[in-house]
């Protein structure tokens, strides 16, 4: 975000509202899962494109577990300590003295999918119910987004033969959190999520033995 600029008679002036970018959890979790979907056409003729893909899939997923964890207080996603923070800071509204909690932390990715596994009262949807086989696939694709994240010198291979059952993965449980956070999305914005997730489902039926590398 851009600093408000000094005018002539140095004075500063507050960026327009037209100026300004914002986003929610809900819709970077939509906009980035949409964004891997329609990569994966590309990805059949250029394998680095799945790099992409992996970064795309795993910040839908991060973002998607924290729209549908935070709940209609928006503090379902914190620890538990840091929520009773927060239902102190709310009893004590009409007090003056009342002041919010400044503590922002939010656990991992693999905490964060505990939370949802195990349930909460914040979700509006049922505990998400992962096989053994989607856990796996969820940690790999975490494991993926860390080693491009955190980049080292050398290189690396992808085994790009496992993508697709990663994205039916990905989709499938985007799917289910989507039923906690859904209704924060426009129509238009849902029915593209919808079709992403199609897509992204699809993969794994009609891609799988495209992407196999040697």
């Amino acid at each position: 975000m851009r600093p408000p600029q000094p005018n002539k008679e140095n004075k500063v002036e507050p960026l327009a509202e037209e100026k300004l970018a914002h986003i929610t959890p809900h819709h970077l979790a939509a906009l980035s899962l949409c964004r891997g979907a329609e990569a994966l056409e590309r990805a059949a003729s250029d394998h680095t494109t799945w790099f992409f893909v992996i970064l795309d899939l795993h910040r839908a997923l991060h973002c998607a577990l924290i729209a549908a964890l935070s709940g209609t207080a928006g503090i379902g996603a914190y620890p538990e300590k840091e929520q009773a923070k927060w239902y102190e800071y709310f009893n004590k509204l009409d007090e003056p003295a009342a002041k919010e909690p400044k503590s922002d932390y939010l656990p991992y990715f693999r905490e964060l999918l505990s939370m949802a596994k195990n349930g909460s009262p914040h979700m509006l949807d049922s505990p998400l119910q992962l096989t053994p086989e989607q856990d796996a696939d969820i940690a790999m694709l975490n494991q993926f987004r860390g080693n491009l994240e955190h980049v080292k010198p050398g290189f690396w291979f992808l085994e790009v033969s496992g993508m697709p059952r990663i994205c039916n993965t990905v989709a499938g449980t985007f799917a289910t959190l989507l039923e906690s956070f859904g209704h924060r999305l426009d129509e238009g914005d849902l029915e593209q999520v919808q079709a992403a997730i199609s897509t992204l489902k699809q993969t794994r039926c009609s891609t799988s033995q495209q992407f196999r590398t040697q």
